[in-house]
This record gives structure tokens, C-alpha cells and sequence, in this order.
């Protein structure tokens, strides 16, 4: 069996450590940004701390979530094409994983009486 390349370790890296921003983030676009800032500017030195702010400020101006924004500008920077792909794959899997188990038990919550008073509550 043949050893990885350096490019094929370098996807890996990227996707799981967006799978694991994106999986352990909670408070929207802007909390994942910061996460971002701190894993790959000031831990992995792949991007510098000004390139990161230019990144955000064109994640937030683009149309979409800027989590998916964030992930396509570093995705790209860092390992081009292949790296966008990789990077927004590992961003969305986690939110769409979670929303299809909730899916799946929605009737079940939908008729439970305390779940259906803690939504009125909301």
C-alpha cells in the first residue's frame, strides 16, 4: 500500500477539522468564523491573521450562510478546488446529519405534550 501524499494529507486534515468546527459549534456563522481564525491561522499557520479578515469580509458580503461562505474562501485558499469541495462537504454534514435525525423523530416530538409546551414557550 502506498503512502499518502502530502496534497491527500492535507484533505484529510481540512476535512476534519471543519467537520469538527462545524460539529461542535454552536451560535451561527460568525462563532464558526471565529473558530476558524483560531485553528487555521494562529494552530496550523495556513492562512495569516489579515488574509482571514479579507476571507471574512467576503464570506459575509457573498450571498448564503457564512459558515458555507467561510468554508468555500478558506476551502479554496488552502488547498484549491479539491479543498473548497472538502471543506464545505465537512461543514454542512454535521447540521445535515442532525437535522435528519430530528426529521426522523419529529412525529414522536410533535405529539409529546411537554415538547409541544416548551415550543409554545419559545
Amino acid at each position: 500500500m502506498s503512502e499518502p501524499t502530502p496534497r491527500n494529507r492535507l484533505l484529510v486534515k481540512l476535512f476534519f477539522t471543519m467537520l469538527y468546527i462545524s460539529a461542535f459549534t454552536f451560535g451561527g456563522g460568525f462563532v464558526i468564523i471565529t473558530f476558524m481564525k483560531r485553528k487555521f491561522v494562529d494552530e496550523l499557520h495556513w492562512i495569516d491573521e489579515q488574509e482571514m479578515l479579507d476571507l471574512t469580509a467576503l464570506a459575509q458580503s457573498s450571498p448564503g450562510a457564512i459558515a458555507v461562505n467561510a468554508a468555500i474562501l478558506v476551502g479554496w485558499r488552502v488547498a484549491g478546488f479539491l479543498g473548497m469541495i472538502v471543506a464545505v462537504i465537512a461543514t454542512i454534514l454535521p447540521p445535515l446529519c442532525i437535522l435528519s435525525v430530528i426529521s426522523f423523530f419529529y412525529a414522536a416530538f410533535a405529539t409529546n405534550l411537554y415538547v409541544a409546551l416548551v415550543l409554545k414557550g419559545m
